[in-house]
């Protein structure tokens, strides 16, 4: 939540007062906000722009509380801003599709081939990792297989509450794949 927040105050200047005034009280304490003071803020902040874009990639690797903490933000978000968008990318685990009843669901599944060119070139740019699967070929072999395995059964989410409006701003949480922007075009093709 925090990186949410770090991105949408740092596409707005001034800063709000909000923020001013939450900053200058932990900075002189020197300790951190507690979690829960997060999703005000983030709806404070939320509430400055006229168009937001939130995009969580790997949903499913969150630990169980703090995904059903982000998500019930993310459904506040969506509820009280005119026009949001989000897309969730997630294998599949309890609570990601509940939460997210109004979302259009895409299955993905990676093709073996692609992700084997993938993780061929991720071995050719990490040094160790190369020269641990140049004297262990197999080691190349197990790690495709694994990485295969964990893909299947990913799934992207996609909701929006959507008014026509002239400016935006894009805020995402974590690195999205390049792919993304596409996905996102085609669950809602009808509606952008």
């Amino acid at each position: 939540m925090l990186a949410l927040l770090r991105q949408l105050v740092e596409q707005t200047s001034p800063l709000s007062p909000t923020i001013a005034h939450w900053y200058d009280r932990h900075s002189r304490t020197g300790i951190r906000p507690l979690a829960r003071d997060y999703p005000a803020l983030i709806q404070s902040e939320a509430a400055r722009f006229e168009r937001i874009y939130i995009m969580i990639d790997g949903l499913d690797e969150c630990r169980d509380q703090t995904r059903l903490d982000l998500l019930n933000l993310v459904n506040q978000l969506l509820e009280s801003h005119v026009d949001a968008h989000l897309i969730v990318s997630s294998r599949p685990v309890d609570g990601v599709g509940s939460n997210l009843e109004q979302a259009v669901k895409l299955d993905v599944q990676a093709k073996p081939y692609d992700l084997g060119l993938y993780i061929g070139s991720c071995i050719k740019q990490m040094a160790n990792l190369h020269k641990l699967t140049t004297r262990f070929p197999e080691l190349a072999k197990e790690l495709e297989d694994t990485v295969t395995v964990k893909a299947r059964g990913m799934s992207v989410f996609s909701q929006q509450n959507n008014v026509h409006s002239t400016n935006h701003r894009k805020v995402s949480l974590g690195e999205a794949p390049s792919p993304t922007s596409r996905v996102f075009r085609e669950a809602h093709k009808d509606q952008l």
